[in-house]
């Protein structure tokens, strides 16, 4: 085990106070599938608190479940599949695959 040293604090990133929502960072999630909703839906959550934008794109009953629970996704777009190409254009990072079937 490593102790944790509080000045690794200080070297994380702070978005400044006059940036706008996307300046700090996009990811694309795309994943899910029929069979396994629960690991694209859970990587949904916990980015929208980390990101500054999350698009996301599932199965479209995936994608009308996370708009049922939008409140709890935070900072995010919920992307039909023919857009995705659009979107990962402007994204910085792409997730693929919790919850795809093998």
């Amino acid at each position: 085990m490593q102790k944790f040293d509080p000045k690794e604090l200080k070297k994380l990133y702070i978005p400044p106070p006059d940036s706008h929502k996307g300046q700090n960072g996009r990811l694309m999630i795309i994943g899910g599938s029929h069979l396994f909703h629960a690991a694209s839906i859970w990587a949904l959550e916990v980015s929208s608190r980390i990101v500054d934008l999350v698009h996301y794109s599932s199965t479209p009953e995936n994608n009308t479940i996370v708009m049922e629970v939008k409140k709890q996704f935070r900072d995010g777009i919920v992307i039909p599949r023919e857009q995705i190409e659009e979107y990962i254009k402007e994204d910085d990072c792409v997730l693929i695959g919790p919850g795809m079937v093998r």
